[in-house]
């Protein structure tokens, strides 16, 4: 069985999360939310993309995740 996001929240108290190459299904998440954009959980900011595997043969997509993690103002 795996971990949902309320799972993830409750024992690391996160506020921003990067899942790479997990979808939001996966987490118990009902949304579909689309890969390299800033999305709201709740209170958590969460980004969704690829495996780095395959990101890193992806050009167009890590253009777009880039694009999402300078708009977060890091």
């Amino acid at each position: 069985k795996g971990v949902g996001l309320k799972q993830l929240q409750s024992h690391f108290s996160s506020t921003l999360i990067f899942s790479f190459g997990v979808t939001p299904v996966e987490l118990s998440i009902n949304t579909a939310h689309p890969e390299h954009t800033i999305v709201m959980e709740g209170s958590v900011k969460m980004i969704f993309s690829a495996e780095l595997r395959i990101l890193d043969k992806n050009p167009a997509g890590k253009k777009a995740l880039w694009g999402s993690l300078q708009n977060l103002g890091l």
